[in-house]
C-alpha cells in the first residue's frame, strides 16, 4: 500500500505518436496503472504514488522544465528543440532518440 505522507511523483507520458504505446507498454509491465481511455488525459495510481498526465510529446520537456511534472517520457530531439530547463536520464530501448527527463536540480520549483 502507497504511503499516503508522500507527494505522488508526477509523470509525463506521450499521449500519442510513436512513443505513446511503448512508453505505457513499459509502465504497465513495471507494474503501473494506465489509462484505459485514450481521451483520459490524468491518471492516479496511488498504489504507487504516481500521478500521469498524457501530453503532446513535444510539451512534455517544457512541462518538466518548468517544474509542472517531475518526469518524462520523450525523445532527445523534442527535448533539445524545446529549450527546457531539463536532462536526459535514461535512454529507453525503444524508438530513436527516446529518453526520459526530468527537470535540472535547482531550477524552481514545483508548481501545482
Amino acid at each position: 500500500m502507497a504511503n499516503m505522507t508522500t507527494e505522488a511523483i508526477r509523470i509525463a507520458v506521450p499521449n500519442k505518436g510513436s512513443l505513446a504505446e511503448p512508453a505505457i507498454e513499459m509502465l504497465i509491465e513495471a507494474g503501473y496503472r494506465q489509462r484505459r481511455d485514450s481521451r483520459e488525459l490524468v491518471l492516479s495510481d496511488p498504489d504507487n504514488d504516481a500521478e500521469f498526465f498524457y501530453l503532446r510529446p513535444r510539451d512534455i520537456a517544457v512541462y518538466v522544465g518548468l517544474g509542472q511534472l517531475d518526469l518524462g517520457i520523450t525523445g532527445e530531439d523534442l527535448l533539445l528543440d524545446s529549450g527546457a530547463d531539463a536532462e536526459g536520464i535514461l535512454t529507453l530501448g525503444f524508438g530513436a532518440f527516446h529518453i526520459s527527463l526530468r527537470r535540472l536540480a535547482g531550477s524552481g520549483q514545483r508548481g501545482r
